[in-house]
Parts: structure tokens; sequence; C-alpha cells
């Protein structure tokens, strides 16, 4: 009986410890949730991607929940320093196997903050040009104009120099041809001119130019300045590439090489 009254009052007087402990768990719960929600809302108006905003939402709350129960354990009593120590051994033994797995999911998590490109952006990296479809934990992925899906990983987009053609809504499309040196060029800019005013898809603003690039011993190298959608950049440069000879030919405006060839003019239809 005497045992008994002690663990008795010992359990009396824990018991305002574990009263602490509880209204401690039950009310950072709560606060956690919370935070977890505002923190779905933050990335929300961030736009970020629907299917990685769940995970980084629950990813972060199951974190914060775990250290919550480790400290109330620690409030009444409960020794967590091996349990801990176990924790982070196989946290490292984890990491270690998933290292490169990681490394992307870390990346993937910069590029959706941070946000060097976005859904649909025509972008260039690795080597690799297309429009961005899909940026997902571990990778992002393009779409070529060959209509080829490329798989890039995370870590190497990220570490790697990224052009983006859609930041500024329009990108230039840049098309050489050459003249030789007795051709008239105001002649020549003016027929290209109207090859460029008459396409629809080559933007007014910024204003499209036909000048000078540069001379050699055989002829004048012609540059072909237009602007238009990220999207709209192969066909562009394809409609301008295929105009301008049959352009010229018809006006008997010669088109020379650099090996100083002369290609023969094409007869008017």
């Amino acid at each position: 009986m005497e045992n008994l009254d002690i663990y008795f009052e010992k359990g009396l007087d824990f018991l305002p410890t574990l009263a602490l402990a509880l209204i401690f768990l039950i009310v950072g719960w709560r606060v956690i949730s919370w935070i977890g929600r505002a923190l779905g809302r933050f990335m929300d108006q961030r736009q970020m991607d629907e299917a990685v905003r769940p995970f980084l939402v629950s990813l972060f709350t199951i974190l914060i929940k775990i250290l919550l129960i480790v400290s109330v354990a620690e409030m009444v009593g409960i020794k967590t320093a091996s349990f801990i120590a176990i924790l982070a051994a196989a946290g490292f033994a984890i990491g270690m196997a998933l290292q490169g797995s990681l490394g992307n999911f870390a990346a993937g998590v910069m590029i959706l903050f941070f946000k060097p490109f976005r859904i649909n952006d025509i972008i260039e990296v690795a080597g690799m040009k297309g429009k961005v479809t899909s940026i997902q934990i571990f990778n992002t992925i393009l779409l070529t104009p060959k209509n080829e899906t490329v798989i890039i990983p995370n870590s190497t987009a990220i570490g790697d120099k990224i052009i983006n053609f859609s930041t500024a809504g329009n990108t230039r499309v840049d098309v050489y041809t050459h003249m030789p040196y007795d051709e008239d060029f105001s002649k020549v800019q003016e027929i290209i001119m109207e090859i460029v005013n008459g396409h629809t898809k080559i933007l007014k603003t910024p204003a499209a130019s036909v000048d000078i690039e540069s001379y050699d011993s055989h002829n004048v190298q012609i540059g072909v300045f237009a602007f238009c959608k990220p999207e709209d950049y192969w066909t562009v440069f394809y409609d301008l590439t295929n105009a301008i000879k049959p352009a010229l030919g018809k006006h008997d405006i010669k088109v020379a090489y650099r090996e100083g060839m002369e290609l023969g003019t094409i007869a008017p239809s």
C-alpha cells in the first residue's frame, strides 16, 4: 500500500506537467495546420505548380509536427536523445542514397520559387531549346520544335545558363543573305522589307530592319532582323529564309555566297 501511495502522489505531481504538454500539443498542432494553409495560399499567389504545392505543404507540416511531438515528449520526461540520433542516422543514410534526387528536388523548389522560367515559356537550357510543358519535382520537361520531349534534371537546369525567350514577350529572328558589290543595297533593302512588312506574324513593334552586316572579298552580307512572338520564331525564320531568294530573283538581283559563286536568278512566274 505504501508503494501505491507513493505512485499516486507522483501521479498527482505529474498531472500539471501532463496537462501542460497536452495543451501545448493541441495548440501547436492547430497552429501548424494554420501555418500550412497560409503557406498553401502563399504558393497559390506565387502560381506554383498545382502538382508540387500539396507535396511541399505536406512535407513542411509533417516535419514541424515531428518536432512538436519530440518537444512534447521532452516535456513529459521521455528521453528522446536516442530516438533523435537514430532518426538523424537514418536521414543521413537516406540522403546519401538519394543524393542526386535530393539535389534535383532542391533545384526544383528554387525554380518554382524564383521562376527563371514558367510553363509555356520558350527557353534554351543544357543545349536544348523548346517550350516548357511541365516543371516537376525532379525534372523540367521541354517540347522541342521537332516535337521531341526532353527531360532535363532540375539540378542541371538551375546550374546551367538559361536563356528565356518569353520574358520580354518577343524575340528577334536573324536571317542572313548576300548580294554582290555591284547591286544597289537600297533596292535590296526595299524588296526584303516588303516581305517583312507583309508577314502577319512579324511584329510592328519593335520595328524590323534590314542592314549591312559585313563585307568580304566577294560580296556584302545583309542581316534581316525581325521580331515576333517566341512561339512563332521558327515559322518566321523559315518563311523569311524561303522568301528572300525568290523575291530577289524576280527583280534580277543575283545572290552571291562567300566563295564568290553567283547563283542564277529565278524567272518571274
